[in-house]
């Protein structure tokens, strides 16, 4: 985003390369302002307008999905939620000692549905420090495990985070006492659990905006791209596997929060869209131009708060 240091007009279309690497965008003809141009976007049906809007966050969807499929695909395997044992050589078992047995299929987590293993994962991630119903199906019957705690162990925060201030704070990590059977990837069921694990990963990144409004996280665990470099960084540390996962993770993360009914965001557009389909007229785009203008200004303001922190969070104590 910015000023423009290089400039390229192809088929009447101008690519440019601009000093902000915070971001990037496409201005269309007519798309923040009325042109008598036939191929004006303001010209443009509703619905044809809702697609072009909300062409981006569903590319990058895909692009989460196909890469969750070529990491599945590539491991052969499929974790299911079925529970084939209980780990040993820990001190208690308390999910066993709930009634929990090897066969179950574990179906749902308080009110989150699970379909693959991935599902157990990013439930423990987000609320996995409270008490949990388990529901399973055990020979043809649902049975409904009542408040079920998951074992866990304490590490230096920093060692998660990678933050030398965070260094002596506790940090819960919850798990499982007990795993799950596999199955052979086939094709069909490749593609089903890609879906799966890209839908879990949209439902956490939902799940932790929701915190952010209720206050449980604070807006000063958010990363921006100083942030994520050195995720990823750490994440090829570990592995390529590692690695892969987060570049998913940020690509749908880009799907969810890009549509937030928020101004400027893809989201924002959408709200002014659902007014114009109930009003049967458009607000007058010097309006809806303000509104995406102010919430531009907060969205940068936001992101520069958000550099300092990721800064501050590198810097030694």
């Amino acid at each position: 985003m910015g000023p423009a240091f290089f400039k390229r007009t192809y088929k009447g279309t101008q690519y440019s390369l601009r000093i902000l690497p915070i971001g990037g965008y496409c201005k269309m003809e007519g798309e923040e302002e009325e042109n008598d141009s036939e191929g004006s976007f303001s010209n443009k049906p509703l619905y044809t307008r809702f697609i072009v809007v909300v062409a981006g966050s569903v590319m990058n969807f895909i692009a989460g999905f196909l890469i969750f499929a070529i990491m599945v695909a590539s491991s052969g395997v499929i974790g299911t939620t079925v529970v084939s044992d209980f780990r040993e050589g820990m001190d208690s078992h308390p999910t066993q000692e709930a009634g929990l047995m090897a066969g179950d299929r574990i179906v749902k987590l308080n009110s989150t549905v699970t379909h693959i293993s991935d599902d157990i994962v990013y439930y423990l991630t987000s609320r996995g420090d409270e008490p949990t119903d388990i529901t399973v199906e055990r020979n043809g019957e649902t049975i409904v495990l009542k408040n079920v705690t998951f074992p866990y162990e304490t590490y230096d925060k920093s060692e998660i985070t990678g933050s030398p201030k965070d260094e002596g704070k506790p940090y819960h990590l919850v798990y499982t006492d007990f795993y799950v059977t596999t199955e052979p990837a086939t094709f069909g069921g490749t593609i089903q659990t890609a879906f799966y694990k890209s839908l879990a990963t949209a439902k956490l990144i939902w799940v932790t905006l929701g915190d952010i409004v209720r206050g449980k996280v604070g807006v000063t665990e958010l990363s921006g791209p100083i942030g994520v470099g050195s995720a990823i960084s750490s994440a090829i540390k570990v592995s390529w596997e590692s690695f892969w996962r987060l570049v998913a993770f940020i690509t749908i993360n880009l799907a969810v929060v890009n549509l937030l009914p928020l101004p400027a965001l893809d989201g924002g557009r959408i709200v002014f869209m659902i007014f114009e389909l109930i009003a049967r007229r458009p607000v007058p785009p010097e309006k809806e131009n303000l509104v995406h203008f102010v919430g531009l200004v907060a969205f940068l303001l936001l992101a520069v708060f958000i550099a300092y922190q990721d800064i501050v969070k590198l810097l030694p104590s």
